[in-house]
């Protein structure tokens, strides 16, 4: 098999789809196949590389991304120091130089505000072309576009346009049409984005989403396409965990991902944990990822930053992996929709930790997930806060947390193994 992959996001690059089509694609190498990957240029990395027996195209660069790398190397401040993140960074505040602030109301108030599809849109012209120069070299027998960036769909339609004989895949991470945060202004661009999505999914061949859920999302918002969407779930290509923890008086506690006050608020967990942290005063809760425009939430709780409260701030994919294989019990806070599944809850499962899981939505997707993971205890968010009895019920988890032997974990992840989802993938391309 010879297959094209569009994934703007690839290794060095982090972030879900990187690593997931990472995996899969050395996978295929590993098998024989021949496998390219067309993804964006950043600064730093090689345009052409052969990575792990893929071959690598990065290709264009966005603006608003190399804007953004611009900025960040122009924050001031130093490095934090280990497990001890310095107060504005751990509040999500970014001390910028007055430059990169400029820059920074500059880009929202104009480019921001126009852009489309998404803020990797310029690189669409650098990545058709290198797809259509790599057609007229190689005989692909199938092209992959992953999202997000939904800009990389738009680069998979211009390659069908050309080969209408290629097995065109579209890889959906989040729905575009209803992404939150939205991804560009949906003022002005709502109804071009729902009329975008519905052409790709009209002329592709397959597409994938990761929860049924989704797949039912999607029928329900398109016409003409029932039975074109597949599920594949979410991946996990690491090690269980299989090793006991030493015991210790201090409860760790850990949360990975990013905060969002419309999608995935912390407020009520702070709430909760607040009042665990009053009975039970060796609990710690640490927090790995960006905080965005939930530092209020945080700022009430000021005086337990360094002693109850830690935030670590944006983290590699291997930090994060240690982070969670480290602590005694692991937290999930589920978005507002129940069309997305958080991929961390995977790598969640995979350490046979139990599992705070918070919800604001009654059919969220990770209480499906969930169901049949022995020591999960769900609450449910509320405007009114946390209960006293919710309280108690959180604290005596802590104090005895169910436990999970390794070959329960190892059957629990089989469903999400490399193993099973890169021959999911190759049996919608037609490949035995």
């Amino acid at each position: 098999m010879k297959v094209l992959i569009i994934c703007y996001c690839y290794p060095p690059d982090p972030g879900p789809r990187a690593y997931r089509w990472s995996a899969i694609a050395q996978c295929w190498a590993e098998m024989g196949h021949e496998v390219h990957v067309i993804s964006g240029w950043k600064l730093g990395a090689l345009e052409e590389e052969l990575l792990g027996g893929v071959h690598v195209h990065r290709v264009g660069g966005a603006f608003s991304e190399n804007l953004r790398l611009w900025i960040e190397r122009r924050r001031g401040g130093g490095v934090s120091k280990k497990d001890a993140p310095q107060r504005e960074e751990a509040l999500g505040g970014e001390r910028f130089s007055g430059w990169a602030r400029i820059a920074k109301i500059i880009h929202d108030a104009t480019w921001k505000k126009v852009y489309w599809p998404d803020s990797t849109c310029l690189w669409f012209f650098a990545a058709r072309k290198m797809a259509l120069r790599l057609l007229g070299e190689i005989g692909f027998n199938a092209v992959i576009s992953t999202s997000t960036p939904y800009t990389g769909h738009l680069v998979g339609r211009a390659v069908k346009a050309i080969r209408n004989d290629i097995h065109w895949m579209v890889d959906i991470g989040d729905p575009f049409w209803s992404c939150k945060p939205a991804v560009n202004n949906s003022r002005l661009h709502g109804e071009r984005n729902r009329r975008s999505e519905q052409k790709v999914l009209e002329l592709c061949d397959s597409a994938t989403v990761t929860v049924t859920s989704c797949r039912r999302a999607y029928e329900k918002a398109f016409s003409g396409i029932e039975g074109k969407i597949e599920v594949v779930p979410p991946l996990f290509s690491g090690e269980c965990a299989a090793t006991p923890r030493l015991s210790s008086e201090k409860k760790k506690l850990v949360f990975t991902g990013s905060l969002y006050r419309d999608i995935r608020n912390p407020d009520y967990l702070l709430r909760l944990l607040g009042a665990v942290f009053e009975r039970l005063p060796q609990v710690e809760a640490h927090f790995f990822g960006r905080v965005n425009d939930c530092a209020e939430c945080f700022a009430e709780y000021e005086t337990l930053l360094g002693k109850n409260l830690f935030l670590h701030g944006q983290v590699a994919r291997d930090v994060a992996l240690k982070a969670n294989f480290e602590a005694d019990i692991l937290i999930n806070i589920g978005n507002d929709t129940n069309y997305q599944l958080p991929s961390k809850l995977v790598d969640y499962a995979a350490s046979g930790l139990p599992i705070v899981n918070i919800v604001s939505v009654a059919d969220d997707s990770s209480l499906d997930f969930l169901s049949n993971y022995p020591a999960a205890m769900t609450f449910r968010d509320t405007p009114q806060g946390p209960t006293a009895d919710e309280e108690e019920r959180l604290a005596d988890f802590i104090s005895s947390p169910p436990r999970i032997t390794a070959k329960t974990t190892d059957m629990f992840m089989k469903p999400y193994r490399l193993s099973t989802i890169e021959q999911q993938y190759r049996a919608l391309l037609g490949e035995k």
